[in-house]
């Protein structure tokens, strides 16, 4: 906490510098993760031998929560779009090899404690409330971002 405020959830867009303060901190996150193992048959014994082949990127589950009603601003435009673009193809980010374009990275960070370095593998957003002409103006987004960088344990 800084000041005795509440610190605001943000999602960094770090190849365009853009973020996007979330209005509302998520009432919890998940964390997954995956470790690869291949196993070895062994004539005469009842299991295989486990061998460890590699550890798969952590992923981080999250809900945000949206909401433009008092100001009458589609909450698209204030706020969720720039989310969805984390999930967009950027030409400008090609790849030296294929030359192919790629979706920005990203990092959720949460106050000064943790932050996570990302890629949106997966998004959903649900609309629930929308003014008479039917510009929303209150959404929930599921969103998961998996992991680019090691960066240790994560809380």
């Amino acid at each position: 906490m800084s000041n005795g405020e509440l610190v605001k959830a943000v999602i960094y867009n770090l190849d365009t510098n853009e973020s996007v303060q979330c209005m509302f901190n998520p009432n919890e996150y998940t964390f997954t993760k995956q470790n690869r193992w291949k196993f070895v048959d062994r004539k005469g014994h009842n299991l295989p031998n486990p061998e460890f082949t590699s550890g798969q990127p952590t992923n981080l589950k999250v809900q945000l929560f949206f909401d433009t009603f008092e100001s009458g601003e589609d909450v698209r435009e204030k706020y969720t779009n720039k989310i969805w673009d984390l999930t967009r193809v950027n030409e400008q980010l090609k790849d030296r090899k294929t030359k192919k374009g790629r979706p920005p990275l990203c990092r959720f960070q949460w106050g000064e404690t943790w932050s996570f370095k990302a890629v949106v593998t997966d998004i959903s957003q649900k609309f629930t409330l929308f003014l008479p002409d039917g510009k929303p103006v209150r959404a929930t987004l599921d969103v998961t971002f998996q992991q680019v960088e090691d960066e240790g344990l994560y809380p």
